[in-house]
């Protein structure tokens, strides 16, 4: 039960749920903040963008997914089974594979951290 609930696609319906719940709620209470709120969510999204293209571009070649044996994009919902990964990490590159995912939210959250500090 708790797998099919947790699957990618509804977890996202349930967090946007979960939001504009809490969103609705701040309405409610405090209707004059819905401006900022709206203003630092889109400031967010917008740094989180900037930081994977400034990843991209800084690190071409040293994608995470392209530590994967197979193209993730064909089968995004693949289920390994009980046992196993969704997607298996090509032999001798799980290091690599890891830093490179590491480098990458490092990244994204230091741009996010950066452009809501400084605007």
């Amino acid at each position: 039960m708790f797998k099919k609930l947790f699957s990618a696609r509804r977890w996202l319906a349930l967090c946007g749920l979960v939001t504009a719940l809490i969103l609705a709620f701040l309405a409610v209470v405090s209707p004059q903040q819905l401006p900022v709120i709206a203003y630092k969510s889109a400031l967010v999204s917008f740094a989180a963008c900037i930081g994977v293209w400034i990843d991209r571009a800084v690190f071409p070649y040293a994608r995470p997914s392209g530590y994967l044996k197979k193209d993730w994009l064909r089968n995004p919902d693949a289920d390994g089974g009980e046992d196993e990964v969704d997607f298996e990490i090509c032999t001798g590159y799980f290091r690599v594979f890891a830093i490179a995912t590491i480098r990458r939210g490092i990244m994204v959250g230091m741009v996010i951290l950066g452009m809501c500090l400084g605007l």
